[in-house]
């Protein structure tokens, strides 16, 4: 399936999806349309995948204050969360 065949299909109830799904999906378009050195903000399954995340966490809705503190408790977490690799 491609990304514009995924986005349809978890239109009926992206909240459904697993956000771990969902930001796969990303990352594979992504990587598709960097590989065809096309512009990702221009791709509207892209952007519609952006839309399932800020849904899933509820950053459509966050307010500059909220993402001040968001910030803030990143900071706070850095040296008790795990490496990423």
């Amino acid at each position: 399936m491609n990304r514009f065949e995924y986005v349809i299909q978890t239109s009926v109830a992206p909240g459904q999806e697993p956000l771990i799904n969902i930001t796969a999906a990303l990352m594979l378009a992504l990587v598709q349309l960097y590989a065809e050195n096309l512009d990702p903000l221009q791709d509207p399954a892209v952007l519609i995948l952006g839309a399932y995340i800020a849904f899933h966490t509820h950053a459509d809705v966050n307010t500059n204050v909220g993402y001040r503190k968001l910030l803030e408790q990143c900071n706070d977490r850095i040296h008790n969360a795990p490496v990423m690799q």
